[in-house]
């Protein structure tokens, strides 16, 4: 089981660069990281909850189609 930190997942997938390049600078880019770091912070027991229910394929499954449901049956594109 993965232990890193939604915000570590965020910066190693370099899911963060656009919002860094539009900053104006480094104070901006400063503010930018600290923020999304608070956000990831709030993300993370949820986050370590789910990889502690989905053991399994099934698991992972099960929990998707719960998503999904509860979303009225919209796909992720959508």
């Amino acid at each position: 089981m993965s232990t890193q930190t939604v915000y570590e997942y965020m910066i190693e997938q370099k899911l963060l660069d656009k919002v860094l390049e539009a900053c104006e600078n480094d104070e901006h880019r400063e503010a930018a990281l600290k923020t999304a770091k608070k956000l990831c912070e709030r993300m993370d027991p949820f986050i370590e909850s789910l990889r502690k229910s989905c053991k399994t394929e099934k698991d992972r499954e099960a929990i998707l189609n719960a998503i999904l449901k509860a979303r009225g049956g919209q796909n992720a594109g959508t």
